[in-house]
């Protein structure tokens, strides 16, 4: 009842809050929202500056201003003709419709119409415009994110550079599932939001944001989507498919969808290892990791719009991995003491599997000048993972090692977020709520690692308000958030004081905005946490070889970030720098096994203290068919560990140096070249060593944009590694990984009267599902 008393609290704070205000919306000369445009209200007398905005992704400007004496607007966006209106106290709180005209201009019988600028700084975040863009021609909305200034993509998702793993959101709703951004077609994406310093109304977790915007659907009745894409590498066949489908009749919108992949890995590895225990332990090895994966997702939900002011939907998803079954093949050297000690060989198969539900309802409404956005999520997720390692060795005895693992996570939650104008600003507040439960069953019948069964439940309450407003050309945003979180850790069913805990943190943020002539500049601040992953709290011990096992550490604490970051925009450049204190900072780490001394297990741990510089600059110009993206980042930590038994100052930096080539032919072609290098550097304990790579793709648009094919080359020359060197207080450990990425695939996608969902849900818990 706390949670219900709270948002209840929260939504009556708000209601009396009155104000006189403009509001409207802006067209195209298609009838499209036009959004990132200039609103300004001036005085009709004298014509001096009153209040400033932006039009949002959908076209909507509103701000709290002619109570101040201001009743001229003045709407100017780049490309179209400058429009003034009049609106009068008596009319102000009406909805202006604007329709905006290009600004064409006749040169020796050429019309030469602007276009928007490809990039735009919005408070301390940048948004892409890719609509109409060269961007929308990639692909898919994961392929787009590649190619975003400040995104990276990795193997395994994405990361905001210096800022680490984001959130994705699409229309507002979080992406789970990454094969989600696989599924959308870059088409259909109106524009890329980077927020690099989110702010009191995300979590006290979340170090970055990503908001996808699709464009407007229009029409109504049947549409499809039909997406396949084949691909043959060195050694697998990889293939994906899916379908989606739509049904719009006046406010109702039915959707549903299928996807399948099934795609596979192989990977060449070699490792050397140094071990200082009772003994000199030294090992060199050989491995060949290669395994298939198959992938199944279906979701179907509606949405029901009563007007434009309420609007309510449902939606659930299923996932499952179905048959996930790397194997790995490796030859061991294992020297002691200088002498050589045994030759050792290992066969070792994994079986995994997983399956997952997720509800979400939502309602999206206004009551009278108050915004509501209100969502309730329930998730069930299950895995089940087998593990099968065969040793025989020269001298030792073999052995067979077998593990079975189960994990089993609930959660259900609710968060609400109202927003009110307020003077010349904007006042948002909210309240979430979430419990989260995770079990997790360890068996190894051998008895060479120890069984578990432990139970993670945790319940949060969290609060936040932030006011955003305008000071002549400067925007100020405050906020604070408050959570509240009692985590309860179970043994065998029995709880365990030492690792059960209560956090209360207040966090504020606070960042301006503001011109400098020509340019525009964003400096903010944020207090954070981090919380442990349910993964990096588990108890059992996952083998590796003999003389490896990996695991986690139930003691974790939670660390607290401070992040300052600079942001700069001027045209096609773009910058940004951070600053980033962390306070028992969780970073890995290896100690010797108390049971075998000859045994190192990797885990995590809390360091004292971390620090992190990064740079970068984009550089983004157009020379008629040609436009390319350079990215210059520069990253460097201030971090010292314990490293083969003296502490070591690990600040050497690191460069990120991409060329993102993109090319316009005409008649529905257009092509892309990007290149990526990394240097030598530190990061966390491992020293990370030089790494690029190379993709092309050639894309057609057939039919009207109904039919698109593109063909891609992924890393041309064969060159992706992940290679590195870790430091740990008694050993390193040396990795260089040949990931055979090289590959040629073909995508079709065929499409009729595809209309995006208007689904609007947002989701309630979303850092919650991401630690499970």
């Amino acid at each position: 009842m706390k949670i219900l008393f709270l948002m209840v609290g929260i939504a009556l704070a708000f209601l009396p809050l009155q104000a006189q205000e403009v509001r409207g919306k802006l067209l195209d000369e298609n009838d499209r929202p036009l959004p990132y445009a200039n609103v300004v209200l001036l005085t009709r007398q004298d014509s001096a500056f009153v209040a400033g905005t932006v039009t949002d992704e959908e076209g909507a400007f509103a701000f709290d201003a002619l109570s101040i004496g201001g009743n001229l607007l003045k709407v100017s966006s780049v490309g179209y003709q400058t429009v003034y209106r009049m609106c009068e106290k008596g009319n102000g709180t009406g909805n202006l419709l604007i329709a905006m005209q290009p600004d064409a201009v006749q040169l020796q019988e050429t019309v030469v119409t602007a276009r928007r600028p490809t990039y735009r700084m919005k408070g301390n975040s940048l948004v892409t415009s890719v609509s109409n863009s060269l961007l929308s021609t990639l692909g898919s909305a994961g392929e787009v994110l590649a190619h975003v200034p400040f995104v990276q993509a990795k193997d395994d998702g994405y990361t905001v550079f210096g800022k680490g793993t984001p959130l994705i959101y699409l229309n507002g709703r979080q992406v789970r599932d990454l094969t989600e951004l696989d599924r959308l077609d870059a088409k259909d994406i109106q524009s890329v939001e980077v927020i690099t310093n989110p702010g009191a109304e995300y979590d006290v977790t979340v170090k970055s944001v990503i908001k996808i915007k699709t464009v407007k659907p229009k029409g109504e009745g049947v549409g499809a989507n039909v997406w396949a894409n084949a691909g043959q590498s060195k050694y697998h066949f990889s293939h994906a498919e899916r379908v989606d489908l739509n049904y719009r009749k006046g406010g109702l919108d039915v959707f549903g969808g299928a996807y399948y992949s099934h795609s596979g890995t192989h990977l060449d590895q070699s490792n050397r290892t140094h071990v200082e225990s009772e003994n000199l332990w030294e090992q060199t090895s050989d491995m060949i990791l290669a395994g298939t994966r198959q992938y199944l997702t279906a979701n179907g939900g509606f949405n029901y719009m009563i007007n434009e002011n309420h609007s309510f939907g449902g939606k659930y998803q299923f996932s499952r991995n179905p048959n996930s079954k790397p194997t790995i093949s490796s030859n061991y050297e294992i020297y002691r003491d200088g002498d050589w000690f045994d030759r050792s060989s290992y066969d070792q198969r994994w079986s995994n599997q997983s399956d997952d539900h997720r509800l979400n309802v939502y309602y999206v409404g206004t009551a009278g000048k108050l915004n509501i956005d209100f969502n309730a999520d329930y998730y069930k997720g299950g895995e089940h993972n087998t593990q099968y390692n065969q040793e025989q060795n020269e001298v030792q005895d073999d052995r067979v090692v077998t593990t079975d693992n189960r994990v089993n996570s609930d959660l259900y939650a609710a968060k609400l977020v109202l927003s009110h104008l307020l003077g010349s600003g904007e006042l948002k507040g909210g309240a979430e709520y979430s419990h989260t439960e995770r079990s997790d069953w360890y068996l190894n019948p051998e008895g060479y690692l120890p069984d578990s069964d432990t139970r993670n439940q945790e319940e949060k309450v969290a609060a936040f308000a932030e006011y955003a407003f305008s000071v002549g050309k400067v925007q100020m945003v405050a906020g604070l958030r408050y959570e509240h979180v009692v985590s309860d850790y179970f043994d065998k069913g029995v709880r365990i004081d030492e690792q059960s805990r209560t956090y209360d943190n207040l966090l504020p943020n606070v960042s301006l905005s503001f011109p400098v002539r020509n340019t525009q500049w964003s400096l903010s601040y944020t207090a954070k946490t981090r919380r442990p992953a349910y993964y990096e709290l588990r108890s059992n011990l996952q083998y590796d070889d003999r003389f490896t096992y990996e695991g986690g550490n139930p003691l974790l604490k939670p660390e607290t970030i401070h992040d300052v970051t600079l942001m700069g925009n001027y045209r096609w450049i773009q910058f940004m720098a951070s600053y980033i204190y962390r306070k028992d900072a969780i970073e890995g780490t290896s100690f010797i096994y108390e049971k075998d001394p000859s045994v190192s297990i990797f885990t995590n741990i809390n360091y004292d203290r971390k620090e992190e510089l990064n740079l970068s600059l984009i550089l983004s110009p157009k020379f008629g068919f040609y436009e390319p993206t350079l990215s210059l980042m520069y990253q460097q930590q201030f971090f010292r560990v314990e490293a083969m038994g003296e502490y070591r100052n690990l600040n050497n930096p690191m460069g990120v140096f991409s060329l993102d080539n993109n090319f316009r032919f005409g008649k529905g072609w257009t092509a892309n070249v990007m290149g990526v290098y990394s240097t030598r550097g530190e990061s966390s304990v491992i020293v990370l060593k030089p790494n690029g790579y190379v993709d092309l793709s050639v894309n057609k648009s057939l039919l009207d944009d109904r039919l698109n094919l593109r063909l891609k080359a992924a890393d041309l020359f064969n060159s992706r590694e992940e290679s590195y060197l870790i430091y740990a207080p008694h050993m390193w450990f040396d990795k260089t990984a040949k990931l055979n990425l090289r590959s040629v695939s073909l995508t079709v996608q065929y499409r009729f009267n595809a209309s995006k969902s208007k689904y609007k849900g947002t989701g309630a818990a979303n850092d919650e599902l991401n630690r499970l």
